[in-house]
């Protein structure tokens, strides 16, 4: 859901307060119920309430309980942080953390398409909290354009109402006579009466056809999303519903607007058939410079790649990997400690390891292709690094920071820089000789 720059005004109906939050204003307003900005002890807070519409519909009643329960399971580092849940007359509500920034729909419609480094950054991001959420046992079943917040931070997937976890049954679904709404805008609306359950423009065609709906229909939605960062305009087109459905079903949209690098993953999250899509995370294997080998040249000697990793490479690696482990070790301390993080030099601590927590997710997928020789891969663990030290300078501005660990955490990102950039060079001269050789 959109997030405005300034709260809409309460209307009369509204509450003025869900548990310990006072309600300042509306966020929006979705399928499945109210957001609020809401003020509280620990400052602000979106406050989702179900719509009193929908109280009948057992269904609904489901999905929004199920978002509650799932929302914890997800790293916070890639959606809005689960805060506490409630019930007001009979409406169930949740709380999370407030994420200010534009919806990527909203950005674009602004800004105008995506472009260059602004969409690889976008295209990585978001595969990569995509990743995050199939880990955690998630299917988001309804990511689009509305779902990615820009904070500024980095993208957040948010929206898990009527996400649904892999271990839970699974109902058989149908197809509905849909019917076109007064706009015929079909990517504004989002269905949850029924079984047919997403947004129709940025559906997959399983969920179309009723078939069984895993973690590959995101991978279909988030090539969508892609797609319209990049053009401006929804992939499968408008107007009536079930024209739109359609063309998700037998038809493949133009993709000459993305580059190559990415037109490709894209082609693939795009098969029509779920089996033929990857998975999240060899999508972003593959955007961070996995090797892609050719009839013409084949797969690089495999004798050779093992000659050229020196000893330098595996030092680095390993001490990258460490010092990534001993982030993620720290934010799940904080995560199972709460008395650790209470009040707002708390809440920044999160903030702090969350993002370490980033750098160190990118860090463990990138080791691999770089120790089979991508070069791609092996600069990204070296600016992962450095930039774990630059936002460990940064945090340092607000949270308090002991200077002999900050400069411990600068000289070991340091050595690990210095041995893979010495792994590289004794690459390049390996290649060199083989040249002349």
């Amino acid at each position: 859901m959109a997030v405005p720059k300034t709260p809409f005004p309460l209307l009369s109906t509204d509450p003025d307060r869900l548990g310990g939050h006072r309600l300042v204003g509306r966020l929006g307003s979705g399928a499945q119920g109210v957001v609020y900005l809401g003020e509280g002890p620990d400052g602000l807070a979106a406050v989702k309430l179900l719509h009193e519409g929908l109280l009948d519909d057992p269904a609904a009643h489901a999905r929004f309980v199920r978002e509650v329960a799932v929302l914890p399971r997800v790293a916070g580092f890639c959606t809005a942080r689960f805060l506490g849940a409630g019930v007001r007359d009979d409406r169930p509500y949740i709380v999370s953390e407030y994420v200010p920034g534009p919806s990527l729909r909203d950005l674009v419609t602004e800004h105008g398409p995506r472009r260059g480094t602004d969409l690889d950054r976008l295209a990585v991001s978001s595969i990569t909290a995509l990743a995050a959420v199939h880990r955690a046992g998630i299917v988001h079943r309804d990511l689009n354009p509305r779902n990615i917040l820009l904070a500024p931070d980095g993208p957040r997937v948010i929206d898990f109402g009527i996400a649904r976890a892999l271990d839970l049954p699974t109902a058989p679904s149908a197809v509905p006579s849909a019917v076109p709404s007064a706009s015929g805008a079909a990517q504004q609306v989002a269905t949850t009466t029924g079984t047919l359950v997403g947004t129709p423009a940025y559906m997959a065609p399983e969920q179309v056809t009723g078939g069984p709906v895993g973690p590959a229909a995101d991978l279909f939605c988030w090539a969508a999303t892609l797609l319209f960062a990049a053009t401006g305009e929804d992939p499968f087109g408008s107007g009536p519903i079930p024209a739109v459905l359609y063309r998700i079903v037998h038809e493949t949209p133009d993709l000459s607007a993305l580059p190559p690098h990415l037109a490709g993953p894209t082609a693939a999250c795009l098969a029509k058939d779920s089996k033929d899509r990857p998975s999240a995370e060899a999508i972003l294997l593959g955007l961070l410079g996995s090797p892609v080998t050719s009839p013409e040249t084949g797969p690089p000697p495999r004798s050779d790649a093992r000659r050229r990793r020196s000893p330098a490479l595996a030092a680095g690696l390993c001490l990258a990997c460490a010092l990534a482990a001993l982030d993620v070790t720290a934010l799940a301390l904080l995560v199972a400690r709460p008395d650790l993080t209470a009040g707002r030099p708390g809440e920044l601590l999160v903030g702090a390891a969350a993002s370490f927590g980033v750098l160190a997710v990118v860090t463990f997928v990138a080791v691999v292709p770089a120790w089979r020789g991508v070069r791609g891969a092996l600069w990204t663990v070296v600016a992962a690094r450095i930039a774990r030290v630059a936002l460990w300078g940064a945090w340092s501005l607000r949270v308090p920071v002991r200077a002999p660990a900050l400069v411990m955490q600068a000289a070991l990102s340091a050595l690990v820089a210095l041995l893979l950039l010495w792994a590289a060079r004794d690459r390049r001269r390996g290649r060199g000789a083989d040249e002349r050789g």
